[in-house]
């Protein structure tokens, strides 16, 4: 089953939605933030894939705001090494999940 998410933050100002699912191989998140970033509009994007007991597998995420664009792909491979933009990195070794 699917669900949906939508709350309203005060501090710092901004709205999230997010549709939540699952299947045989865990959690799938999809969904948006808008809100002030550095005292800028900002629209977040992402998609987020983690295993049954929640670990991150791996996350696409973009960032639009007043004169810049972001994207971040993001991938957790067996023995929990993380790789951002298909490099490896080693600080990120052992954390279970991705807080945006």
């Amino acid at each position: 089953p699917r669900r949906a998410v939508l709350w309203r933050r005060h501090e710092p100002m901004g709205t999230e939605s997010f549709l939540l699912s699952s299947d045989e191989g865990g959690w799938h998140l999809e969904g948006q933030v808008v809100g002030i970033l550095d005292h800028k509009p900002a629209h977040v994007r992402y998609r987020i894939a983690c295993d049954p007991a929640w670990r991150t597998l791996a996350a696409e995420i973009s960032l639009d705001r007043v004169g810049a664009q972001r994207e971040l792909h993001v991938t957790v491979r067996d023995g929990g090494s993380w790789w951002l933009e298909g490099q490896e990195d080693p600080r990120l070794r052992g954390c279970t999940d991705i807080d945006l």
